[in-house]
């Protein structure tokens, strides 16, 4: 019996060696490539600019028109789910305000204009002269709610 040991051979110490530490990196590598797609799932977020805000008066209309255009620059696409002006959201000014995205009218009472990643989306409202809180000269206090939870605040003075 002790002669059948004595002839097995097993394999150099140098050998299972190389071979632990290729299997090592081989784990760790798959671990890294697997953490990686998890992190960037989760840090995926948006990021709403607002480079040009500006408010102009129709005289035809005998309304004040605020321009707000927005720009995403974050890594996920965005949804804008509700403005408010001066704390107030839009749909309680009963009718003295229309929100206009891309030539058409939002329904104030389920606002859902996507602002996709790298892209840019122009919000128009339009304020009825008398509106509560607005008039000639003063600055107003807009505020825009993505579905993400964030606020996105701009100020703009009517002319």
């Amino acid at each position: 019996m002790r002669q059948l040991l004595r002839e097995k051979k097993a394999i150099s110490p140098v050998i299972a060696t190389v071979i632990l530490v290729a299997v090592a990196i081989t784990v760790a590598i798959a671990v890294a490539y697997w953490m990686g797609n998890i992190a960037g799932t989760y840090t995926a977020q948006e990021k709403i600019e607002m480079p040009s805000s500006y408010a102009v008066y129709n005289e035809t209309i005998d309304v004040w028109k605020v321009y707000i255009q927005l720009k995403n620059s974050g890594s996920r696409d965005a949804t804008i789910t509700n403005v408010f002006l001066n704390e107030i959201p839009l749909k309680d000014y009963e009718g003295n305000i229309t929100l206009t995205v891309a030539g058409s009218v939002e329904d104030l009472l389920d606002i859902s204009v996507p602002v996709p990643k790298g892209g840019e989306v122009e919000l128009v409202l339009s304020i009825n002269i008398g509106t509560e809180g607005c008039s000639s000269g003063t600055t107003v206090d807009i505020k825009i709610n993505s579905a993400a939870g964030n606020k996105y605040p701009v100020m703009v003075k009517l002319p």
